[in-house]
């Protein structure tokens, strides 16, 4: 499996949750590592 697939496959894991704090959570965890990233590059 590519290292493409294998991050497809965790997004859809990851946003397939039937459990939505879940989801929301993630979603929020995702942006706040984004955000670091971007403050890191500056």
């Amino acid at each position: 499996m590519t290292e493409l697939k294998m991050k497809e496959m965790q997004i859809i894991h990851w946003f397939g949750c039937p459990n939505l704090n879940c989801t929301r959570e993630r979603i929020h965890l995702a942006a706040m590592l984004d955000y670091y990233r971007i403050v890191c590059e500056n």
